[in-house]
C-alpha cells in the first residue's frame, strides 16, 4: 500500500514538473491571445443576458492570428469598437451597421475597417456611422443586439452584414446559449469541474488553454449533412429584424459576404426571402486576395473593396439621397 501511494506522488511530482515546465515554455513561444487559439486573451468578453456575451466596454485588446496578423482594439463604453463613437453619435442622421468578426474587423486596425472607410465619406454628407459588429454572433444575436442598440440610441438606416456560412450554423446550434463567460473567456456552460479553481485554470493556464484548443482542433468533426430545416431560425432572426425596422420606420440594407473556400449555403433562398419582402440587397464582389490567405477573414485591401461596394450600391440606389457625384 505504501508502494502504491509512494508511486502515485511520483507520478504525481512528475506531471506537476511537466505540466510546470510547458506553462514556462508556452508563456516564452506563445502571446496571451494565441494560447487558446481564438484570437483573444483574456478580459475581452463581458456576460450580457440579452444576447449571451458582448465585448468588455472600454476594454483595450489585441487580436491575433500569427504569421497573418495582429490588430489593436479598443472598445468603447458601449461595447463596440469604435473611438469616434461620439462624434457619429452628433449626426442627425445615423447608419448602424451589424455584423459578426467580419464588421468588428478582426485583422485589420480600426481606421482600416470598412465602416471607418465609408465614414469619413459620409460624415461630408451629415450622416454618422456607427459599427455595431460583435465577433462570433449570428443572426439571431445581431437581432436582439439591434434591439440593444436601439434602446440607446436611434438610427435612421441598418445595413445588416451576413456571412451566411458562420450565420446559420450559429442560429441552428445556438451555441450563444451555451456559453458562460469567466475571466472574460468564452467557456461552455456544460464543462467539467464547474468551479471558480477550475475556471481558473482555463483562464490563466497557457498549457491548459493550447492543449484543450489543439485536441479540439484535432478531433473535429467534418461537417455532415445538414438536418431539416437548418435554415429555418435565421429565417425567422431575418423576419424580426424587418419587423423591428418596419416598427420603427428604419430603412434595412442586406450585405452578403462571400465565402471564398466556397459556395454560400443557401443563398438563392435567402435572396428569394429578401426579393419577396422586397428587402434592399446586394453581394459585395471580392477576390481572393481580399482575405487573409489562412484565417479567411478580410485584410486591408478586402475591407477597402467592402466599402467601395458600399458606397457603389448607396449611389446606384440613392440612399440618404446621395448620388454618384457626392463621392467623386
Amino acid at each position: 500500500m505504501k508502494k502504491a501511494v509512494k508511486y502515485l506522488g511520483y507520478c504525481f511530482y512528475l506531471f506537476l514538473m511537466c505540466f510546470l515546465l510547458l506553462e514556462i515554455f508556452f508563456r516564452v513561444y506563445l502571446y496571451e491571445e494565441e494560447a487558446d487559439m481564438n484570437y483573444w486573451g483574456r478580459g475581452a468578453f463581458q456576460e450580457d443576458i440579452e444576447v449571451g456575451y458582448i465585448h468588455t466596454p472600454n476594454f483595450k485588446a489585441r487580436a491575433m492570428r500569427r504569421p497573418e496578423f495582429i490588430s489593436h482594439f479598443e472598445i468603447n463604453k458601449y461595447g463596440l469598437r469604435q473611438r469616434d463613437m461620439e462624434k457619429q453619435l452628433a449626426f442627425e442622421q445615423r447608419v448602424l451597421f451589424l455584423g459578426d468578426s467580419f464588421t468588428v474587423g478582426l485583422g485589420v486596425e480600426e481606421e482600416e475597417m470598412f465602416t471607418n472607410r465609408i465614414s469619413r465619406r459620409l460624415n461630408e454628407l451629415g450622416i454618422g456611422v456607427i459599427n455595431g459588429g460583435q465577433t462570433g454572433y449570428c443572426i439571431t444575436q445581431e437581432y436582439n443586439f439591434a434591439r440593444k442598440l436601439l434602446d440607446q440610441h436611434y438610427y435612421n438606416h441598418i445595413f445588416l452584414c451576413l456571412f451566411l456560412s458562420n450565420d446559420i450554423r450559429g442560429d441552428y446550434f445556438q451555441g450563444y446559449k451555451k456559453i458562460d463567460v469567466k475571466h472574460g473567456y468564452r467557456l461552455l456552460k456544460a464543462r467539467a469541474f464547474k468551479n471558480e479553481a477550475a475556471d481558473y485554470i482555463r483562464t490563466h493556464s497557457y498549457t491548459f488553454m493550447y492543449v484543450k484548443a489543439f485536441i479540439k482542433k484535432k478531433l473535429r468533426k467534418p461537417k455532415g449533412l445538414e438536418p431539416e430545416g437548418f435554415n429555418h431560425n435565421s429565417k425567422l432572426a431575418i423576419q424580426d429584424i424587418i419587423r423591428l425596422c418596419d416598427e420603427q420606420g428604419i430603412g434595412l440594407t442586406i450585405m452578403l459576404i462571400p465565402n471564398f473556400q466556397k459556395e454560400i449555403p443557401h443563398e438563392e433562398e435567402f435572396k428569394n426571402l429578401f426579393e419577396e419582402r422586397g428587402i434592399d440587397y446586394f453581394k459585395v464582389a471580392v477576390q481572393r486576395d481580399d482575405y487573409f490567405p489562412i484565417d479567411g477573414h478580410w485584410n486591408r485591401k478586402g475591407h477597402g473593396t467592402a466599402s467601395e461596394a458600399i458606397l457603389q450600391h448607396i449611389s446606384d440606389t440613392g440612399l440618404f439621397n446621395v448620388d454618384h457625384s457626392s463621392f467623386q
